[in-house]
């Protein structure tokens, strides 16, 4: 958090200064961050005490003010307890390496602002930064109002950015759907199934159905317009049902196609099956092998 809020402050620093240059670190020093100050009317006698005496830089010293008498402690306390000397060139490694880091972002932000365009960090597609200070609002939890019981497995918005309707299932096998608003953001639904372990629930890319999966051979489909759920028919594996067992059908890892034509199911052992979703009766239609265990699916944008 740190270093977040220091990076924000370079940004924000560097922004405000003209383009022909940026303003750079200033100079750290050794002085409190906060400063008392009735500490300097505060008047301590080091004489009358035998534990102050020590403190004396001469033998008739004795009245001295608050922030002097503060000094003196500290300075009693590291000569009696000296820093390490590992401590130290931890303490020197740590801060040339915030230098370090601050000189990077700096350097890049100089880009920024020096620059026409921001090829320099980031794709020639994308536009300039605009100079001035990023905003950032903290909004109200999306699930404030019906939050889930134990663990969340999926969150997820719908693929319109015209619909304001976020999805949330979890620990609990329920399925909540929100109406995110960043104020009240009220529960619209909530679905509850009994028999499956919820693993996963994403938005079909048609916005019209979400699909439900977990550590079982089947899955549950939920109409968003009529609210029905239904669960997937028999046969769902079709012939390839009898090279493996139903320990093999988890349909926890998939992901649908760009056009939601078809449903990729990572099983064990490297194996991927192809779920023709089209159809409206799901049903295998190929399956494929790789060499590792697959740990996550992903379609290239542009399949078909």
């Amino acid at each position: 958090m740190k270093e977040t809020r220091s990076s924000f402050f370079l940004i924000a620093e560097a922004l405000k200064t003209s383009s022909s240059g940026v303003s750079r670190r200033p100079e750290l020093t050794s002085t409190s961050k906060w400063v008392d100050p009735d500490d300097e009317e505060l008047r301590i006698s080091i004489a009358s005490d035998k534990r102050l005496r020590k403190l004396r830089k001469t033998q008739d010293e004795d009245i001295i003010a608050g922030n002097e008498y503060e000094q003196r402690l500290r300075n009693q306390f590291e000569a009696i307890n000296p820093v390490p000397q590992w401590a130290n060139k931890s303490r020197k490694k740590r801060r040339r390496d915030e230098m370090e880091d601050d000189d990077k972002l700096l350097s890049r932000v100089e880009k920024i602002i020096n620059t026409n365009t921001s090829d320099a960090i980031l794709p020639s597609t994308r536009h300039t930064l605009e100079k001035g200070i990023i905003d950032i609002e903290r909004l109200r939890d999306g699930n404030q109002v019906s939050k889930t019981e134990g663990d969340i497995k999926a969150v997820m918005f719908h693929p319109s950015p015209s619909v304001s309707v976020m999805l949330t299932a979890g620990g609990d096998r329920r399925l909540k759907l929100f109406t995110v608003d960043g104020k009240t953001n009220p529960l619209l639904q909530t679905v509850h199934i009994p028999s499956l372990p919820i693993g996963s629930a994403v938005f079909h890319p048609s916005g019209s159905t979400v699909l439900l999966t977990g550590p079982r051979p089947f899955f549950f489909r939920y109409d968003l317009q009529s609210g029905v759920c239904s669960k997937s028919p028999r046969g769902l594996w079709g012939t390839f049902t009898s090279k493996v067992d139903d320990g093999e059908h988890s349909l926890e890892i998939s992901a649908f196609s760009p056009a939601g034509d078809v449903l990729a199911v990572a099983g064990r052992q490297g194996r991927i099956y192809l779920v023709d979703w089209k159809s409206g009766s799901p049903q295998v239609i190929a399956s494929f092998k790789m060499n590792t265990p697959v740990k996550s699916l992903w379609w290239n944008p542009a399949a078909s």
